[in-house]
């Protein structure tokens, strides 16, 4: 299996189903909701989202495996602290808070 990253194209929370766009412009890859891999309790991914996943054979063309959104949350939250400390405090006091993000 190849691992890749992607943007998904489009996902259907009903159905369960849906398929991503890998960043090396190949074909596109069917995934499905039982290979989504995350921390909550739902397994569901949004048009758009970043995700990182193994690549096998499936019956139809490329299939997803261990599907993991990749968050990209932490350099938002950074902006936001580096606005918000600008407005407040003089440029000697910015401080550059870094806090990981669970998985």
């Amino acid at each position: 299996m190849v691992k890749i990253k992607g943007s998904v194209k489009w996902y259907n929370d009903e159905k369960g189903f849906g398929f991503v766009a890998p960043d090396d412009g190949g074909k596109d890859v069917f995934v499905h909701t039982s290979e989504i891999i995350t921390s909550g309790a739902s397994r569901t991914l949004t048009e758009g989202q970043r995700v990182e996943l193994e690549v096998k054979d499936g019956p139809r063309g490329p299939q997803a495996a261990n599907v993991t959104p990749i968050s990209e949350v932490s350099r938002s939250y950074m902006l936001i602290i580096f606005i918000f400390n600008s407005l407040i405090l003089p440029p000697s006091d910015w401080a550059l808070i870094d806090a990981p993000l669970t998985k």
